[in-house]
This record gives C-alpha cells, sequence and structure tokens, in this order.
C-alpha cells in the first residue's frame, strides 16, 4: 500500500473507530438510566451497576435496552438493527487487514457468517453501500 492510501485508510478506520466507540459510549449511558443507575448511590452500589456495565458486551446491552423499552411500549428495532450492523463492521476493521485495490477501493479479507468462506470484498460492500 503506497504511503499517501495508507494514510486515507488509516483516516477511514479511525474516524469509524472514533465514532463507534461514541456509539458505545451512548448505549453505556441508555443502560445506566434505563436501569436507575445513578452515580448519587452508594459507592458499592456504583461499582457493582458500573462492573455489570463492563462485562456485558455491547450486543448483550442492546437486547436488555430493547427489553426494557419494548415493555415501555417504545419499538427501536430499527435503530438496534442499525447499530448490531455497525456492530458487524466494526468486527471487521478490527480484526481483519485492509489494503486499496482497484482504483483507491479499500478491501479486506474477512469471514463471512458461514465458517471456512473466506473472500475479498471492498469496505463499501461490507458496509453496504
Amino acid at each position: 500500500m503506497n504511503p499517501l492510501s495508507q494514510n486515507k485508510a488509516w483516516s477511514y478506520v479511525g474516524r469509524f473507530i472514533t465514532n463507534f466507540a461514541m456509539i458505545e459510549n451512548k448505549v453505556n449511558e441508555l443502560f445506566h438510566a434505563l436501569l436507575c443507575i445513578s452515580y448519587n448511590q452508594p459507592a458499592g452500589a456504583v461499582a457493582v451497576d458500573t462492573w455489570i456495565t463492563m462485562i456485558l458486551d455491547l450486543r448483550k446491552k442492546l437486547e436488555l435496552i430493547d427489553i426494557i423499552l419494548q415493555r415501555r411500549g417504545v419499538d427501536e428495532s430499527k435503530t438496534f438493527k442499525r447499530v448490531h450492523e455497525l456492530h458487524d463492521l466494526r468486527n471487521v476493521i478490527s480484526h481483519f487487514p485492509f489494503e486499496e485495490e482497484f482504483e483507491g477501493e479499500l478491501h479486506c479479507d474477512y469471514l463471512y457468517r458461514v465458517p471456512l468462506i473466506r473472500t475479498r470484498a471492498p469496505i463499501g460492500a461490507i458496509r453496504g453501500t
């Protein structure tokens, strides 16, 4: 990969990972709010609540948030579906190498959800654009 392409790739990856971290942070804030976690509670309660938030992965938190919201009559399934898609893309970007190929497109090696099927695909195809 030439240096200009490498800068472009790192720019895309860095921007995506930073923005995805912001999404995860908002999910944590929503999780805390829905579970009525307040930092005005005794230190032990806050520590336990924070520990629960940290040990649950993003998908588990989304499932719990979805259950809580549905019980309150709120349907955000489209939003959660999109966050799951972004999480899938985050996993591809985080775990598989990428490089520039044809006319400046970034491609990466990754595994489809079906085990042992390996392919090369443009990043745009992965994110559905």
